[in-house]
């Protein structure tokens, strides 16, 4: 076995599938992957390559995929990107395709492909399409379909995003911010029930505001299954529409809703108050009893 031969080809299989073979730590220190830990990933995703042979055969099939490939199913680009640039296959029979771009906000774009007017790619199989003209913001979706008989051939995701991550102008111009970052539930205080509530959330942002922080970041807020402890992660939402119940100030509610409420017995709140884990069943049982009373 050509050891280096080996590694060439793993690293063609790794950056096809989208397996890094290097990344950078938070102290600026490059870090490399293992071959050994290249193979187990691509493996784990269905790429025999623990071999030469292996990996010979698995950059053959990958080839042969993408040559039968009509056109890329997902194109993300910049924002200030002024064309949309991808390689399309046209059947023997065709001549033309018309596309149809449908923008996030339901405008349209369409126009005719005409297989001779594009230039042909590497593998002389394909063409190269260059549709002129930037895309706003969001998702969109690019068909396209026979000519003669109007049936979706392909559809296309294409996805315009920023260019880069919103920085605010003061600090494009120096100026420096500081803030805090919590997670609410697991605010600790004399009123909860044993997770972190709005209530809570006010008094934190009074603290924050008062120290002359500029933000706050936190959780996310949604909703999740109202119990059992392998739905609540707050980053596994069961609904990006609404609240999480467990975050509403009780006692604020009652006030809101003019209502006299009997809350639970104050040793089974401080009990919950008081454990080093945020138990979700046991609050979510007692606050949902309540919320039944509302």
């Amino acid at each position: 076995m050509s050891q280096e031969e080996y590694s060439i080809l793993l690293c063609e299989l790794a950056q096809y599938y989208g397996v890094l073979h290097e990344y950078w730590d938070i102290h600026g220190v490059q870090h490399l992957s293992e071959q050994e830990t290249t193979v187990a990933l691509l493996e784990a995703m269905g790429v025999p390559c623990s071999n030469l042979e292996q990996a010979r055969g698995s950059l053959e099939a990958y080839s042969k995929s993408q040559a039968l490939q009509r056109a890329p199913h997902v194109l993300v680009v910049p924002q200030d990107c002024v064309e949309l640039r991808f390689a399309l296959r046209f059947e023997q029979e065709e001549l033309t395709i018309r596309y149809r771009i449908e923008f996030e906000d339901e405008s349209e774009k369409s126009g005719l492909l005409t297989r001779d007017e594009l230039s042909s790619v590497e593998d002389g199989k394909r063409r190269e399409v260059v549709l002129s003209g930037s895309l706003p913001l969001g998702y969109h979706s690019l068909e396209l379909c026979c000519t003669k008989t109007a049936n979706l051939l392909h559809s296309i995701s294409v996805i315009s995003v920023p260019a880069r991550c919103y920085l605010s102008e003061s600090l494009v111009a120096g100026e420096k911010w500081f803030g805090l970052s919590a997670q609410l539930y697991s605010l600790k205080s004399k009123t909860n029930w044993g997770v972190g509530d709005f209530a809570d959330l006010r008094e934190l942002l009074h603290f924050t505001a008062k120290e002359g922080a500029s933000f706050l970041g936190l959780n996310p807020l949604h909703a999740v299954a109202p119990r059992g402890a392998p739905q609540i992660s707050p980053y596994n939402p069961a609904s990006r529409a609404q609240f999480n119940a467990l975050y509403i100030d009780f006692a604020r509610a009652c006030d809101l809703l003019d209502f006299e409420a009997n809350p639970p017995s104050l040793s089974a709140l401080e009990t919950l108050r008081e454990s080093p884990l945020v138990q979700y069943e046991e609050v979510a049982a007692l606050k949902f009893a309540a919320f039944e009373e509302l």
